[in-house]
């Protein structure tokens, strides 16, 4: 399946209100980890690592970065949601697992004309002082890279309630 063909497919099933086969959310789960987030795309570093010593400086908040590195340290470094000894490849690691976890919830959501997919799996060893219960790495369906991976202090089913209003349907979850 080549890349237009898996976006048709995609778009398919998050536009119909249907579970999508074992084989498409394979399929789903296989594109979406091999992603990762736009090597290209910078963010702020902001608040959370502002004042962080980093590769020999202090960070201030409005200094940009690439965005797998800001999330890195706002979540890894500074939240401290994953242990202390953990690698930029050991978080990208990490939120790859959780995409490919066969038994991991799915949700689907859309932010005003954005869908939106949202993998959970339970952080297990990742888990650091800071971090849940749960990792969660969120891809823009449009944007059709990662936007997040994070460990959120809510469970799924809390999460989807309270982030999304109710407004998404899961995708995949045990005992669906």
């Amino acid at each position: 399946m080549d890349s237009f063909e898996f976006h048709q497919m995609l778009n398919d099933v998050l536009s119909a209100d249907r579970a999508p086969t074992i084989r498409e959310l394979d399929d789903i789960r296989s594109r979406v980890a091999a992603v990762g987030f736009d090597p290209l795309a910078v963010a702020r570093v902001g608040r959370r690592a502002t004042g962080l010593q980093w590769q020999g400086r202090i960070l201030t908040g409005s200094e940009h970065l690439n965005v797998e590195m800001a999330h890195y340290l706002r979540h890894v470094v500074a939240a401290e949601e994953w242990p202390p000894q953990t690698t930029v490849a050991d978080y990208v690691s990490s939120l790859r697992s959780t995409i490919m976890n066969p038994t991991g919830p799915v949700l689907i959501d859309v932010v005003p004309g954005w869908p939106r997919l949202t993998f959970f799996g339970q952080s297990g060893s990742f888990q650091g002082v800071g971090g849940g219960d749960w990792i969660l790495v969120a891809f823009d369906v449009n944007y059709r890279y990662w936007t997040t991976g994070y460990q959120p202090v809510l469970a799924p089913e809390a999460h989807r309630q309270r982030v999304t209003g109710g407004n998404s349907r899961w995708l995949y979850k045990v005992g669906n």
